[in-house]
């Protein structure tokens, strides 16, 4: 489990939580802003159970709001499987570090850049995806491009309509009646 959690005002973080671990846990909302007590609530809190972030970007930097990712598994990325790759919105530069706990390591930035950066995504076959403001780019294993993909539905033809067909391989919870 993976969190990229935006601060209030001193830092961004990367919470994360290995294996099957993660349930019910608190991660310190509102009493700590990263590793750093936030003294601006009253009345002050410190639960004994807080986990702290394994990775945080302070904002006095060009750090704005933090931009979760994904552990990269495309071996096509070579240099960055194994390794998650984050950004954040105000700084054009992506970053990947090594999750572990109680801290991440070897946090660098990864060489590319995206403007505007909003959103991460990864499809079926284990490619990343970053999502700007005016673009989505996939990573192939040099700079994030632009998926220049054809328009799939010119403005003579209407779409097709929805697919309500249930995704293979996913299991009915329904209990049966």
């Amino acid at each position: 489990l993976t969190i990229g959690d935006v601060g209030q005002h001193a830092r961004e973080e990367v919470d994360f939580s290995p294996g099957s671990s993660g349930r019910g846990e608190n991660y310190g909302w509102r009493c700590w802003e990263g590793t750093q007590k936030n003294t601006n609530i009253t009345p002050q809190c410190d639960p004994d159970d807080d986990v702290f972030p394994v990775l945080e970007q302070p904002t006095t930097g060009s750090f704005c709001a933090i931009v979760g990712g994904y552990v990269v598994r495309d071996p096509a990325l070579t240099g960055l499987t194994g390794r998650y790759i984050y950004g954040d919105n105000c700084e054009e530069a992506l970053r990947s570090a090594v999750l572990a706990t109680p801290t991440a390591s070897d946090d660098r930035p990864t060489g590319h850049s995206v403007s505007g950066l909003t959103s991460f995504g990864e499809d079926a076959r284990g490619r990343l995806y970053a999502v700007a403001f005016n673009a989505v780019r996939r990573f192939d294993g040099t700079p994030p491009s632009d998926c220049n993909l054809p328009d799939p539905y010119p403005a003579a033809q209407p779409p097709p309509a929805a697919d309500t067909t249930p995704p293979a391989g996913l299991r009915d919870n329904t209990p049966a009646v």
